[in-house]
């Protein structure tokens, strides 16, 4: 198989904006869905044909084993479950990214020039993260009915009704928030240390930002300064004060050129700035779900052990989403245990806990995945579990923790 096709696979791993089935299958036909069975299927039929057996990375058969008792307890959660139909759609789905994940995802890291894929795989992902927003803002400003079909749903979220949020490839901001965040601490910690590394850097954190995602906004501050507390460190150049000038003062132009431009710019902080408070209306929402999801858990003996049933959140999430079939309690940790029992949210931790020991050089990144999931979920993310197993491998990652000399940005 064509080393290009792990590159592919990783730029397109959360790529839910696009659907290969036109929208006429039972579910969304993501690239990822498309593109793991077919380099599965190559790599077993290679080594059944060479008579060559398929090497695992130190850690990986733990891994496995966590993972298998942890989909155990998901589809035994199932028979408990108040929507059976749609809790055994749901497991079957999760059970099938996980293992298509694991499986491509330790056939990448088997790979000696793994490092080097990884780092195009990125800067292919965050390349159509800025194509996708161009295209997201320009239906945004023109509305043409051809960026929004059956096969690509390019319409941005707006915010207040007024600001877009572009999202990359994923249909959710946050979700597509985080994709940009691995994309971008991918290209900053294998990327050659160069001008070139600090733009696609810089490119990736302005695309974080676009998305108006808290949770993707922390998980990238994690990753940032977990860096600089471990050696990294940021050099003052003129031109980056430049840059900053200059953003600065392309800001404050309207104020001093325009009073309808500086009620406008007004106007649009107002707005911007309620995302960083507390009283802004999903923050509270938020704090509700997360509340609902633990009493949920705690109601009786029955939940607490086995929960209401994996991908059944939305039944008790009605009054708060009346009538969306996918609403959850917004927090991975207590959708685990509502849904699946104590021991599912347990083996979680275990999980994240296991890829922070492991692998020190892949911790920042697990942190950030973390922090991420307190206030979202991305378990359905196959990219989730690509970095859980990268965590729990010997994998060696950071070039910034691992080779000596000086690592000044």
């Amino acid at each position: 198989m064509s080393p290009k096709v792990f590159p592919l696979w990783l730029a397109l791993i959360g790529a839910t904006r696009i659907d290969l089935l036109g929208s006429l299958g039972p579910l969304v036909m993501t690239p990822f869905l498309a593109l793991a069975p077919l380099i599965v299927m190559v790599f077993l039929w290679r080594s059944w044909t060479r008579g060559e057996s398929i090497p695992m990375a130190e850690g990986a058969s733990d891994f496995l084993l966590a993972i298998t008792l942890l989909m155990g307890i998901l589809v035994l959660s199932t028979f408990a479950s108040y929507d059976l139909a749609t809790s055994a759609r749901r497991v079957a789905l999760l059970v099938v990214q996980v293992y298509l994940v694991l499986a491509v995802g330790f056939s990448l890291l088997s790979v000696p020039e793994s490092r080097s894929i990884l780092y195009r795989g990125a800067k292919w992902g965050l390349i159509s993260v800025l194509l996708f927003n161009g295209l997201q803002l320009f239906s945004w400003l023109v509305d043409p009915v051809w960026l929004s079909n059956g096969f690509l749903d390019l319409r941005p979220g707006l915010y207040f009704g007024v600001i877009p949020r572009l999202t990359g490839l994923s249909s959710d901001p946050n979700l597509g928030g985080f994709g940009t965040v691995v994309f971008t601490w991918i290209i900053w910690t294998h990327g050659p240390e160069d001008r070139s590394q600090v733009r696609w850097v810089a490119l990736g954190t302005l695309a974080v930002l676009l998305t108006l995602s808290r949770s993707a906004a922390l998980a990238g501050l994690v990753c940032v300064g977990w860096h600089v507390f471990s050696g990294r460190s940021f050099l003052i150049t003129r031109l980056r004060v430049l840059l900053l000038l200059a953003a600065v003062s392309a800001l404050l132009l309207p104020y001093a050129l325009s009073p309808s431009g500086s009620d406008f710019l007004d106007g649009i902080a107002g707005m911007l700035g309620t995302r960083l408070t507390l009283e802004e209306g999903s923050t509270s929402q938020h704090t509700q779900l997360i509340l609902l999801g633990l009493e949920v858990a705690t109601e009786n003996l029955k939940h607490l052990a086995i929960g209401i049933g994996y991908g059944n959140a939305f039944l008790e999430t009605q009054s708060i989403f009346p009538g969306n079939q996918y609403g959850n309690f917004h927090s991975l940790l207590v959708t685990m245990f509502a849904e699946s029992g104590l021991l599912a949210a347990a083996l979680m931790v275990v999980l994240f806990i296991g890829a922070y020991r492991r692998n020190p050089q892949t911790r920042a990144l697990v942190v950030a995945t973390f922090i991420f999931n307190i206030f979202q979920q991305s378990h359905t993310e196959p990219i989730t579990w690509l970095i859980l197993g990268m965590g729990w491998t010997s994998w060696q990652t950071d070039r910034s923790l691992s080779e000596p000399g000086d690592n000044t940005v």
